[in-house]
């Protein structure tokens, strides 16, 4: 991997969105199914042909579960010995990238295969746990891990199709990264850690490089949460009254400040951004326009988690509690 540095090093112009929200069509909302024996299940991803990826709980434990376009639902296995598998992202092909519990408890990432096998893949020395964020069409997964004899040394990591792990550059002197989000021409997003500033926003590029992005003007921590294949960004900025602010880094340098922070957001090929915002689901159009999408009858939190080109939206209600359990839901944006 190219470790050429691309750095944005200023905040260019920001633009602040404040449009009323148009009439549009009823949103259509869809519960996915359910494997016998499930209690608990969110949608993590979509891709463009609208196959949805996610974690249920079935007879009590959590497996990997994949919903295809007509609405079937499949467990997608895993290593026999696994405590738990966790689907995370889907590429173009119907590769999924997955977290799974090793023996002795550590996490790791994994990959289904689209011949339907399975494969582990590699911790670094001394990372106990893996988090997995994405996967591109050449089958590399993306994620990051902590090490556990330092606090302050996280890593951002790339696993290409044969497996072999490689860590995403960082700029000289930075102490932390974290990838959240890959595009499926393997444009990622996170954010880096450099000693006695804040944290920055980083896009990696898909010839190796990487361009930290800019703060709001004045501004404090940045991080990057969605990424598209034109290298769009969406994540989260806070500005100089710490103030913090759903925000896009938009292709040709501009910063489009949206609305209130989230910590999950995603964007697709046209700049569409979604975002769960103050238990709102919320939806801005690539020409900005703000709209709040409807929860289901009867359901008033959760997450949205992923947006495909076609405007499908999924993700789930409820929450870590046993009075309000998950379900996964989709939303057909007309």
């Amino acid at each position: 991997m190219s470790r050429s540095t691309g750095f944005v090093l200023s905040a260019a112009l920001v633009a602040t969105v404040f449009a009323s929200t148009p009439a549009h069509a009823a949103t259509t909302v869809t519960e996915f199914g359910t494997l016998p024996g499930t209690t608990v299940q969110e949608a993590a991803a979509i891709n463009d042909a609208g196959v949805t990826v996610g974690s249920a709980t079935v007879d009590g434990k959590v497996r990997a579960v994949k919903w295809d376009s007509d609405g079937t639902v499949t467990d997608l296995g895993g290593p026999a010995d696994a405590g738990f598998v966790r689907a995370k992202a889907i590429n173009s092909t119907g590769a999924v990238a997955a977290e799974t519990s090793a023996p002795g408890s550590a996490t790791v990432a994994l990959r289904f295969n689209v011949d339907g096998t399975h494969t582990v893949l590699s911790a670094a020395p001394g990372h106990r746990t893996t988090y997995v964020t994405g996967i591109d069409d050449s089958g590399a997964v993306y994620g990051w891990s902590l090490d556990t004899s330092n606090i302050d040394s996280w890593r951002a990591w790339r696993w290409d199709a044969n497996g072999v792990r490689s860590e995403l550059p960082m700029p000289a002197g930075a102490s932390g990264s974290q990838v959240n989000a890959v595009s499926p021409n393997g444009f990622a997003t996170g954010w880096v850690y450099l000693i006695n500033e804040p944290t920055r926003p980083v896009r990696w590029n898909p010839d190796g490089s990487f361009t930290l992005l800019p703060a709001l003007p004045s501004g404090g921590t940045a991080m990057g949460l969605g990424v598209n294949r034109h290298g769009d960004v969406a994540g989260y900025a806070e500005d100089r009254n710490r103030a913090t602010f759903t925000v896009r880094w938009n292709r040709d340098g501009s910063v489009t400040q949206l609305g209130d922070r989230s910590l999950l957001v995603s964007i697709n090929d046209n700049g569409s951004v979604i975002a769960t915002v103050s238990f709102r689901a919320t939806f801005w159009s690539a020409t900005n326009e703000k709209r709040e999408l409807p929860w289901p009858t009867g359901k008033y939190f959760g997450r949205l988690t992923g947006i495909n080109n076609a405007g499908v939206v999924v993700g789930f209600t409820g929450d870590d509690y046993p009075e309000w359990p998950k379900q996964a839901f989709k939303w057909v944006v007309s």
